[in-house]
């Protein structure tokens, strides 16, 4: 081991080597084939899928797994439902009581000044009086301005956060779900997911590998694969091209399809640099840890 391997900490700039053994910052990675999933597995167990169901997107997922999570995303949307509600239900509250508050206090002050015995005009007078005054004192204006310490900013008042008078209040508003219907989350874009608009996916399957029914070539993630709406199968984009778009119905059961019914598999890890999924990972890490 070199002395300079020893003494790295000791130089009077941060080098590269060093930055990147402090592990904080924003970190990218180049995602591999491992890093991603085959195209007949399910986007929410990243297993091999299980009765695969697609969406109209070209999302595959297990039967089971797809109903869970619309499951779960409903019961979500209710509680969410139920406390907006509540947190409207205590704002209207809240102002009544405050309505009410006010008019008691209206009230109590006609009292005194019934019981004063003062009149209206009276009073207008000595409130005037007493304004004026107040403008007279508040009024004062000095020969020089304040002076005004460095830094004494708002932006840097309010950036001391640590300070517990400086700290920032927590908003407490309960805001209403973002989404009234369960979402597909298999991409960064959600999109709106029925259980009736999902496809039962049917692939022609020999031993552990999975062909296309036309031309018995073994499918993989950098194959174009199409899905018919109304029957499920599973052809390669070649085939469909060939045969179905010409005959206008399904290769494997002779069913009639058009060419909206015809739809495409989403697919990771082709290879290719215009698709499958993104390629590079990002990760916030903070310096500060609590």
């Amino acid at each position: 081991m070199s002395r300079h391997s020893k003494n790295n900490n000791s130089l009077g700039v941060f080098t590269y080597a060093e930055r990147q053994m402090t592990d904080y910052g924003t970190k990218r990675k180049r995602l591999g084939q491992d890093s991603k999933r085959r195209f007949d597995a399910c986007y929410l167990c990243l297993q091999t899928a299980i009765s695969p169901m697609m969406c109209r997107k070209g999302h595959i997922s297990c039967k089971e797994c797809a109903i869970s999570s619309i499951l779960e995303q409903k019961q979500a949307i209710e509680r969410d439902m139920k406390r907006y509600t509540e947190a409207i239900r205590q704002q209207k509250e809240l102002k009544l009581k405050d309505e009410q508050k006010r008019r008691e206090v209206k009230e109590m002050d006609r009292y005194r000044q019934r019981q004063v015995g003062l009149s209206s005009k009276v009073k207008e007078i000595i409130n005037e009086d007493q304004t004026k005054k107040r403008v007279k004192l508040l009024s004062y204006e000095p020969d020089q301005p304040p002076v005004e310490e460095p830094g004494d900013t708002e932006e840097k008042r309010l950036s001391s956060f640590w300070v517990p008078s400086m700290a920032p209040s927590i908003d407490q508003t309960v805001k209403p779900p973002a989404h009234k219907t369960p979402q597909c989350l298999a991409t960064s874009q959600p999109h709106a997911l029925k259980l009736k608009s999902l496809i039962e996916v049917k692939f022609k399957q020999l031993k552990n590998e999975k062909l296309c029914p036309s031309c018995d070539r073994p499918l993989t993630s950098s194959s174009k694969i199409d899905v018919l709406a109304k029957c499920g199968h599973a052809i390669c984009h070649k085939c469909i091209n060939t045969f179905v778009l010409t005959s206008k119905e399904c290769f494997v059961c002779q069913l009639k399809v058009e060419p909206k019914d015809i739809l495409a598999v989403e697919t990771e890890g082709t290879g290719f640099t215009a698709g499958g999924g993104p390629m590079v990972a990002t990760k916030y890490e903070s310096a500060l840890q609590a």
